[in-house]
């Protein structure tokens, strides 16, 4: 994206959703006002303002650390929450998701069809894992011992999930109106 020009209206809306996906997941999760459950914020805001600094900035490896800080936080957020403390050892698949979508915005911002590429396919592995180890350890070992409900935070997820996309769009719209300029 050209430091000189407004971000186009899809990355925009695609922030806004994200931004309105995760306020709901922190209203639902956490008790803002108990110093208890605040402290995970202080991993996540630093990890959300390295994205957006590597979103406008031309240090695009600031986005991979932005998307991984943050996504470390969101799930100690969500296990400070459910005390779900034991789920670690199937969630840790979502920071290869997290690396890959900070390779895959960098490689949309920088028009990089390499870094996109290894974006996704990194993408691809974590969301593999990421089920496979839920599946073994969750429906048949029972770890979380038939607490973890799904469905609560279904709907807010799939909000920053549609924010991603749009967001990705706007990236891609952008680079292919850049390179027929």
């Amino acid at each position: 994206m050209n430091a000189n020009r407004q971000p186009p209206p899809g990355v925009v809306l695609g922030g806004i959703l994200i931004v309105i996906g995760v306020g709901v997941l922190a209203v639902r999760y956490l008790d803002i006002f108990s110093g208890a459950a605040i402290w995970p914020l202080f991993i996540i805001g630093p990890g959300l303002l390295m994205l957006v600094l590597g979103l406008f900035l031309p240090n695009t490896p600031m986005l991979v650390g932005g998307c991984v800080v943050a996504t470390i936080g969101g799930i100690l957020a969500w296990q400070n929450m459910t005390g779900l403390w034991a789920t670690w050892a199937w969630i840790w698949a979502l920071l290869p998701v997290a690396s890959g979508i900070g390779s895959l915005l960098g490689g949309l911002r920088t028009g990089d069809r390499d870094e996109r590429s290894s974006g996704l396919s990194q993408i691809v592995i974590g969301l593999s894992l990421l089920a496979i180890f839920y599946v073994f350890f969750e429906q048949f070992i029972g770890l979380s011992g038939g607490q973890l409900a799904i469905a609560e935070w279904v709907m807010p997820v799939l909000l920053v999930g549609l924010g991603l996309a749009i967001l990705v769009r706007g990236f891609i719209g952008t680079a292919e109106r850049d390179a027929t300029t």
